[in-house]
């Protein structure tokens, strides 16, 4: 149980069920707080880290679930078993002075002692890991000394979301991680898109963006204009011609990729780095809207005194 010399351990495991371990806590501990090293960490809140001695290795998990929907389903009818119970899921392991690594390759015992994650744990989670690649956006929650770092490599290369409640900092998350992004001196080459539907982001970037919207409200701003050939295919089709028969579908397309790649043959200099014999209807190059209706003006309305002629127009 817990004790003055060793006040980080704050209960046992009393139940495993795969990556979900029921922690009771021990009786002795009568506050939410414990100090360890001058330090004052809380006792069971939700999102807290633990640890779990297993001989070299140290199990981490998270603290998902406290009171009374902790206790182990099999124990709610025995009134001696008491409310003081936390619901943990492993979320992976590491020895000390080793990297963390997510996932675990063993579990707890019953009666395995949990422990408290101090700052020097942190380290050993979150790591110190330097180079140009790794940078601060801030410090983990709970522990100042330690920074939160982003590796931006993996940051730009995947799909990424920050999410959180109301008012917790997402904006401000966001315009700290772009900021980085575009410092001049670690990443020059850096170009960033940044889609701010609600225009929160304006003032923070405005002396050092280009701001584009729909309808320009400063003099510095540029008006937002999406070329029609920037679309796809199924895009332009629904925005220009609405719904359509299927079978018009095919001819259609085959018509506008013709028109790209008259434009690549007509304007080489420009579109040097395209061949045209790998470009689809959805590549993105410019192609004469003007032609298009001509075609399919004369297509519909044109005479033809001979039947049968075989008569083609040329683009």
């Amino acid at each position: 149980m817990q004790t003055k010399s060793n006040p980080a351990i704050i209960g046992a495991v009393r139940s495993i069920s795969g990556t979900k371990v029921s922690v009771q806590l021990y009786p002795s501990i009568n506050s939410t707080i414990s100090y360890i090293y001058g330090n004052g960490y809380k006792v069971g809140e939700v999102g807290g880290f633990v640890r779990i001695p297993q001989g070299f290795i140290n199990l981490y998990g998270i603290i998902v679930q406290i009171g009374a929907d902790a206790v182990p389903e099999s124990m709610r009818n025995d009134v001696n078993t008491g409310l003081r119970w936390m619901t943990i899921q492993l979320i992976g392991e590491g020895a000390k002075g080793q990297p963390f690594e997510r996932g675990v390759s063993q579990y707890p015992m019953i009666d395995d002692e949990v422990y408290i994650v101090t700052e020097e744990d942190l380290v050993n989670i979150y790591g110190h890991e330097k180079g140009a690649e790794f940078v601060s956006v801030g410090t983990i929650s709970g522990a100042e000394n330690i920074p939160a770092l982003i590796d931006i490599n993996k940051l730009v290369t995947r799909h990424s979301c920050i999410v959180g409640s109301t008012g917790t900092g997402k904006s401000t998350t966001v315009a700290e991680v772009i900021n980085t992004l575009i410092n001049p001196v670690v990443f020059p080459s850096s170009r960033i898109i940044l889609i701010d539907i609600h225009g929160e982001y304006c003032k923070t970037f405005k002396s050092r963006a280009n701001i584009f919207r729909t309808t320009p409200e400063a003099k510095t701003d540029k008006k937002l204009v999406v070329p029609f050939w920037a679309m796809s295919y199924n895009e332009f089709v629904s925005f220009v011609f609405g719904d359509i028969q299927d079978n018009d579908r095919f001819p259609l397309s085959e018509l506008i990729l013709k028109l790209k790649k008259l434009t690549i043959e007509k304007n080489p200099s420009l579109f040097s780095y395209l061949n045209t014999d790998n470009i689809t209807v959805d590549t993105p190059v410019p192609f004469s809207l003007r032609r298009l209706f001509l075609y399919l003006y004369r297509l519909m309305f044109a005479t033809h005194i001979c039947a049968g002629t075989g008569q083609k127009y040329v683009l």
